[in-house]
């Protein structure tokens, strides 16, 4: 993504096509000719079809190799008797080597649009890669994206759909409004800057004034300040893009814990209720109401990190294991800004955390093990 799909103004582009100079995946697959004269060696030649499962005469369709893996790094190590270690400098030299020979190759075609919603997707994934692996690149990449969405696609309260050329057009979708207030909330919880949760709040609201329709109680998947339609339909089921309105549900429950709006809780339950029926007969359409399904059937924790180390101890919570039923937020001090950090020291100058539910909370704790000690022990009933 970083290498082949990144704008520099930080955007990520739509797609790479599939085929170049005629041929599918020419660009990507490999003959057994190639292979041979990249890899004289027959040793290292051996080693790396073992690797990567590729034959002379080629794995695929017209004699050409698809390079793949199946986790089978310790059987190798043992068959040509070399360490871990050995095998993955091998491995770093051999993708150099190819990717320098790659570089001659005519490239596939770019879709340089860049659309909102796949960007808000890519968006969460790599906020999500960053609070399980820490790696500081993902977080800086997310940050970088976050900040063009807000800066090219955001004007006078409206969300534009795809940018190209330095233009923002077409007015946007329920999705991408939907998906990008879920990346902003999680982005707020990766970091504790309080502007992520403060756009997403401002997304919401623009959705509930423009987007609702209070008398089915689902959200509208076109904007009433758009173009005029015969019909405005509500996207319900999960297609190749989860459902605006169950992401949109899924989105205001979580916004709506952290910042004590039951307006908004009670919108996502009501919503929830409405598509229970469809839901238990038809759950491979609806994966992502199952999702909100799944998060309401025991306490959300409330998680208020307060200290000098809020936001990487925030991460390292986040890394211990998955757990979905719980909100991050925090700052280095208590705070005014949300209702959850008022009254929220950090105990004798250190990193506290605060596990609640309801807004009520349990005695403060100053280090991850005693934190997950009172996650896990959410109250029953």
């Amino acid at each position: 993504m970083a290498r082949e799909l990144s704008s520099p103004e930080g955007g990520f582009y739509a797609a790479l096509d599939a085929d170049s100079e005629g041929v599918e995946g020419k660009f990507y697959t490999w003959t057994g000719e190639e292979l041979e004269s990249l890899f004289p060696d027959e040793a290292e030649r051996r080693l790396f079809a073992a690797y990567y499962h590729t034959r002379p005469e080629g794995n695929w369709e017209h004699g050409y190799n698809i390079l793949y893996r199946r986790g089978e790094e310790a059987q190798i190590c043992l068959r040509f008797g070399i360490s871990e270690t050995e095998l993955q400098t091998q491995v770093l030299n051999w993708k150099s080597r190819l990717l320098a020979l790659r570089q001659h190759r005519v490239r596939p075609g770019l879709d340089d649009k860049i659309l909102t919603s796949w960007n808000a997707l890519m968006l969460k994934g790599l906020v999500e890669a960053y609070q399980v692996f820490g790696e500081a690149r993902f977080l800086e990449m997310a940050q970088r994206n976050a900040h063009f969405l807000w800066e090219n696609l955001v004007s006078e309260r409206v969300l534009c759909r795809t940018y190209k050329n330095g233009q923002a057009r077409l007015v946007g979708y329920l999705e991408d409004y939907a998906l990008l207030i879920d990346a902003l909330t999680t982005l707020y919880e990766a970091t504790f800057a309080l502007e992520w949760l403060t756009r997403a709040h401002q997304l919401a609201t623009v959705v509930f004034e423009n987007f609702y329709d209070p008398q089915e109680g689902f959200f509208f998947f076109t904007d009433a300040r758009g173009e005029a339609l015969i019909a405005r339909k509500k996207e319900i089921f999960d297609n190749v893009i989860p459902s605006s309105n169950a992401v949109m549900a899924k989105a205001l429950f979580r916004l709506g814990l952290m910042s004590e709006k039951p307006l908004w809780t009670e919108t996502a339950r009501q919503m929830l209720a409405k598509m229970q029926k469809v839901l238990l007969t038809n759950v491979e359409y609806l994966t992502h109401w199952a999702q909100l399904y799944c998060l309401l059937v025991k306490p959300m924790a409330e998680v208020v990190i307060i200290g000098p180390e809020a936001q990487p101890m925030a991460q390292a919570l986040s890394a211990v294991r998955f757990y979905p039923h719980k909100v991050l937020l925090g700052e280095k001090e208590a705070s005014e800004a949300l209702p959850l950090l008022q009254n929220r020291p950090a105990i004798g100058g250190k990193t506290t955390f605060y596990v609640c539910w309801g807004q009520v909370c349990q005695l403060p704790v100053q280090s991850l093990e005693a934190a997950w000690a009172q996650i896990e022990a959410w109250p029953q009933g």
